[in-house]
C-alpha cells in the first residue's frame, strides 16, 4: 500500500509511514458495519417512499406524490452512499 502523504510503498500493516512518520487511520470494522446496515436500510425506507409516492401520482395527487417520490430518492441516493 501506498502512503496518503508521501506516496511511498509501506506495509499493509504498518500504524505509520516510515518515511515521513504519518499515522496510518485504520477504519474500524464495527463502525463500518454498522454504516451499510443503515445504508440498507435507508436504500429499503427510500424505495418504499419511492413506491409509494408513484402510486400516489397515479392517484392524481400530484402534490404529495411528487414529494414522496423525491424524498424516497433522495434517502435511496443516501444509502447508496453509505454502503
Amino acid at each position: 500500500m501506498k502512503c496518503p502523504r508521501c506516496g511511498k510503498i509501506i506495509t499493509a500493516a504498518a500504524a505509520a509511514c516510515r518515511h515521513c512518520g504519518v499515522r496510518i487511520a485504520k477504519p474500524c470494522e464495527r463502525i463500518t458495519r454498522r454504516m451499510t446496515a443503515n445504508g440498507r436500510i435507508a436504500m429499503a425506507c427510500g424505495g418504499l417512499l419511492a413506491f409509494l409516492g408513484v402510486v400516489t401520482l397515479m392517484a392524481q395527487a400530484y402534490p404529495v406524490g411528487m414529494l414522496l417520490a423525491v424524498i424516497g430518492i433522495t434517502f435511496c441516493v443516501i444509502g447508496r452512499m453509505m454502503s
